[in-house]
């Protein structure tokens, strides 16, 4: 029966990929191809896979519900913290695989998770690339840490708005300071065309940002590395994902 619901896995995966070269371009996505494909699914899987059996609906919907109940916990305490990066627009993708998953428990929150583990990663790899190069910055050992974790040094002319950055220019009793910023500012246009103009006008070539990163590519990335564990039976072996 896995096979029958490979024409959503394909749909899914190119509606997915599109939306992570939508959002890296434009910074959003938008969200009428999933409401369309959310929909068609159900329409697929009436016409070729569940039919009349009230038993794979009841399955599948109670599904679909478990995941709306973990998205709405995870939306309630992004919304608790200014640092959350997971906007709306990645939780409907995450819904949008529910959907598309067909009889399958546990494969959305997954690929979620997974996906949250790969961002895991890149912190520790700042923090590993600013050990070896030996640079650090100059705010207190424990803003040190987290900006080393969270970014790197980087030249101005190379810091884009796809950069928040971890260091802002401010003057203070008329000096200009340095001034620590670990919030991410996902428009950073304006911040970065000012925080630049102090920092030519006082010779400061280099600043701590990082990279505004969105989660839809871990989300892909994810949702490819479980799609291909289940589809050559590894996750069904060891239980990780229930079948109907």
């Amino acid at each position: 029966m896995l096979l029958r619901v490979l024409p959503l896995f394909i749909v899914c995966f190119i509606l997915v990929f599109y939306y992570v070269y939508q959002d890296i371009k434009y910074r959003e996505i938008n969200i009428i191809p999933i409401i369309v494909v959310c929909l068609l699914s159900v329409v697929y899987l009436y016409l070729f896979v569940f039919r009349n059996n009230c038993f794979l609906w009841t399955q599948y919907f109670s599904q679909i519900i478990i995941t709306i109940i973990f998205l709405t916990i995870i939306y309630v305490f992004g919304k608790m913290t200014s640092f959350a990066y997971i906007g709306e627009g990645d939780l409907l993708v995450v819904l949008l695989i529910s959907f598309t998953s067909g009889f399958l428990y546990a494969f959305s929150q997954l690929v979620f998770l997974l996906a949250l583990f790969i961002m895991l990663i890149i912190p520790l790899s700042f923090f590993i690339y600013n050990l070896i190069k030996k640079q650090k910055p100059e705010h207190g050992f424990l803003k040190n840490t987290i900006m080393m974790f969270l970014g790197t040094k980087m030249p101005l002319e190379k810091i884009t708005d796809f950069y928040t950055p971890l260091e802002i220019l401010k003057y203070k009793n008329k000096k200009l300071v340095k001034e620590v910023q670990l919030e991410p500012n996902c428009s950073p246009k304006a911040q970065l065309r000012y925080i630049k103009s102090l920092a030519r006008k006082n010779n400061i070539s280099e600043l701590w940002a990082s990279p505004l990163i969105p989660f839809i590519v871990a989300l892909f990335v994810s949702y490819v590395i479980v799609a291909l564990f289940l589809f050559f039976g590894i996750l069904a072996n060891y239980g990780i994902v229930s079948f109907l």
